[in-house]
């Protein structure tokens, strides 16, 4: 994989160079979480027992170190970021978008009210002050979503060197990286700080964890084209990868839509992307959405079950079965709804 990324981002940039791009195109290399198969682990939160992970703690899903510290490499010839320099104060994804917006001169509206803070200072002079006082890690429902979220569960404070562990235990990255020894009882007041920090995050997020309804019949974007990593499930992961989805898993979940204008919509049925060009494999199909039901037969060789009608606005679920020779029923993996 390594090597893979390597050879595909030197492409990336020989063609920002034949292009004549590279001097003033802001160019970022990051990932999104710790190592899921990089190294071998005992669980989530052991050191790498073979493999490499930077003396890190924890893979992806841990809030140890491991789980969550990431690379971030930015070049930009132009606004003189060609490297050679560490940042090291705390950032966090959500600082990229005023970053970016502050090196671009893009202002940002007030309404947006974005709890990212750009460290474009810090850029400029890996010696400016800190941009963020802290940041708080939190794995809403825990590894795999096998739980409803509630405070303090899967947390990670972070202030400086200090690592909060679930509220509980405290670790010192900087005199121990590895986070192998616990020294909460050693400062009590330093607990008692990160505990401070971590109420009103959650006061602020718990009242929002609400479903988000994804936009039916908006003109950005029509037809919406929905897929099953989309999938609204109390718990757990839905199908989310072709590995999963190519088994045809018999489980169906709905969308949270939002049908932003009463009208005529067509919804098309299918178990992979138009893209594919593959055929349903299933006898019947039927649809539900805003009290209205359809069902209909699937036809041998239909690379998509149609239904036609009337919808109201507003928000709304929607739910597909698709029935095998068997009446067992999985889901249309693949949605797409288009406004007539």
């Amino acid at each position: 994989m390594v090597e893979n990324i390597d050879h595909n981002v030197g492409l990336l940039r020989a063609k920002l160079d034949e292009l004549g791009l590279a001097e003033n195109t802001i160019f970022i290399f990051m990932t999104d979480n710790g190592t899921a198969n990089g190294a071998k682990f005992e669980g989530l939160t052991s050191e790498a027992k073979q493999g490499y992970n930077a003396g890190m703690r924890g893979k992806k899903s841990s809030v140890y170190e491991g789980g969550h510290r990431v690379p971030f490499f930015i070049h930009w010839p132009k606004g003189n970021l060609v490297g050679g320099r560490d940042v090291k104060s705390i950032s966090a994804h959500i600082d990229v978008l005023p970053t970016l917006a502050e090196l671009c001169g893009l202002p940002v509206s007030k309404a947006h009210n974005p709890d990212g803070i750009s460290f474009t200072a810090q850029l400029n002079n890996p010696e400016a002050p800190a941009h963020r006082d802290h940041h708080i890690v939190q794995f809403q429902g825990g590894p795999h979503f096998r739980e409803s979220p509630k405070a303090w569960s899967y947390t990670c404070v972070l202030k400086d060197s200090w690592r909060l562990i679930d509220g509980k235990e405290l670790y010192d990255i900087a005199k121990d990286p590895a986070q192998q020894n616990d020294v909460a009882t050693d400062h009590p007041a330093v607990v008692k700080e990160l505990r401070a920090l971590y109420t009103p995050f959650w006061e602020s997020i718990s009242p929002r964890m609400t479903p988000v309804s994804i936009d039916l019949g908006n003109d950005a974007e029509n037809p919406t084209v929905l897929c099953s990593q989309d999938w609204y499930t109390p718990t757990g992961n839905p199908p989310w990868n072709f590995n999963e989805i190519k088994k045809l898993p018999r489980k169906t979940f709905p969308w949270m839509v939002n049908v932003k204008t009463a009208g005529r919509y067509r919804l098309t049925l299918r178990q992979f992307p138009i893209e594919a060009d593959k055929p349903v494999i299933a006898e019947r199909a039927i649809v539900q959405i805003a009290d209205i039901e359809m069902e209909s037969e699937v036809a041998v060789g239909s690379k998509g079950v149609v239904f036609e009608m009337n919808l109201p606005a507003g928000k709304t679920e929607l739910n597909t079965w698709l029935f095998d020779n068997n009446g067992k029923a999985g889901g249309a993996y693949f949605t797409e709804v288009e406004a007539l």
